[in-house]
């Protein structure tokens, strides 16, 4: 959904230089490209990390396109962090999280997405040396990522663009992160059915696997989460004396590890998942999207 500013109390929009900046001299002349976005009060960045602002609304008001799942929502703070791909500079003054989505469906590898507001400079400097003009405006962008988006990383909120924290200040604020429901989330498990002839209705286990070692026999990864249910169903088959699976995503940090497939000779219920996870080496690893199946006698 689009998050229009002018839809929003009116505020005052800033038309001229920041107070104290100087005017345009004869040294600015080429204008960074720009989403258009409202200037908050008078562009300081008071203003737009002001909590009431109309930036930081316009963000709040946002929720997850389809296909995807929130993450965070900070008013300050864009995601620096491994799995970084590229970023866009969305069209249109809008805190478009459809436009978002749709840059990273269009990425191969894409899969989580940060959206914000960010305060530039009027005038790209690098193209304009000696323009000293501070007038800032406002661009939405939106920057791609391999990996899923950490909470924590999110920390990216201040550059200056001259020496010793001096020259024009960016801040990035109203940043969302939003990441891709796996397969298993999204779609039913009856979808999983057809390669699931000879096994039972599903167990929804959520954040939690089976844990139950008299029976335990093996586990494995599986190579595609799409498929994951009915690849560790497959596993199962060709193992001998496996008659129960449990099959679930591996999270390291918050990052998906990928999907794992745990194997048993006897069928459990959901009294037997206990297993939320453990740490190791200082690294937390979780369980999510956790679903059992049991072979028909």
């Amino acid at each position: 959904m689009k998050y229009s500013l002018t839809s929003l109390a009116p505020v005052a929009v800033f038309v001229g230089t920041v107070a104290g900046a100087p005017m345009v001299n004869g040294n600015c002349k080429v204008v960074a490209d720009t989403s258009g976005a409202v200037v908050p009060g008078n562009g300081s960045f008071e203003a737009y990390t002001d909590p009431s602002g109309p930036l930081l609304q316009a963000a709040k008001q946002a929720s997850a396109p389809a296909g995807y799942k929130t993450l965070f929502s900070k008013d300050i703070g864009a995601s620096r962090q491994s799995g970084y791909l590229t970023y866009r500079l969305l069209d249109g003054p809008t805190y478009d999280v459809e436009q978002c989505a749709a840059h990273c469906n269009s990425h191969a590898d894409c899969q989580s997405f940060n959206i914000f507001f960010e305060r530039d400079p009027k005038f790209d400097h690098d193209a304009n040396p000696g323009c000293e003009d501070m007038t800032p405006v406002t661009n939405v962008k939106c920057a791609l990522f391999s990996e899923d988006l950490l909470t924590n990383k999110a920390n990216n909120d201040k550059q200056y663009d001259g020496p010793n924290n001096t020259g024009f200040v960016n801040v990035q604020v109203g940043s969302s992160g939003y990441v891709k429901v796996s397969e298993l989330e999204s779609r039913p498990v009856s979808h999983y059915k057809g390669a699931l002839q000879n096994y039972g209705s599903a167990t929804e286990l959520g954040n939690k696997a089976i844990k139950d070692d008299a029976s335990y026999i093996t586990y494995k990864s599986l190579n595609d989460p799409t498929f994951a249910v009915a690849e560790c169903a497959k596993a199962c088959t060709q193992q001998q004396g496996c008659v129960f699976f449990n099959t679930y995503t591996l999270l390291a940090n918050g990052v998906s590890q990928g999907p794992k497939c745990a194997l048993f000779n006897q069928a459990s219920d959901a009294s037997k998942a206990v297993n939320e996870g453990y740490g190791h080496l200082g690294d937390s690893y979780t369980i999510e999207n956790s679903v059992s199946y049991a072979l028909e006698q």
